[in-house]
């Protein structure tokens, strides 16, 4: 599952509308039984540190025609684990997605 475009007007920062939406996006997802693992590549680490996402520290690739096209080093993704996501999840492997318009991570 991706989370993609969290934001907040700046004139409405620190009223925990930015929170409040995680929350329910959250929620959502880990309603979802589809979804093993929920990813998105912060411009806030710290902010989504606090609600319980971890910065994936291996390689990352994106999927596109068939072959592993890999991620710039400085890319950053953060993870939310599920209830379906395996115990020995290894945030150190190869960590892929499909290529998309737009964001790829």
């Amino acid at each position: 599952a991706y989370v993609e475009a969290v934001a907040t007007d700046p004139d409405h920062r620190g009223l925990g509308l930015a929170t409040a939406v995680l929350a329910e996006l959250t929620e959502a997802v880990r309603a979802d039984e589809r979804w093993e693992l929920a990813a998105l590549a912060p411009a806030d680490p710290d902010f989504y540190a606090r609600r319980g996402w971890e910065p994936w520290r291996g390689p990352l690739a994106l999927r596109h025609d068939d072959e592993l096209e890999p991620s710039p080093d400085d890319e950053l993704v953060m993870i939310l684990r599920l209830a379906r996501t395996p115990a020995d999840l290894d945030l150190d492997s190869l960590l892929t997605a499909e290529w998309r318009d737009g964001e790829p991570w």
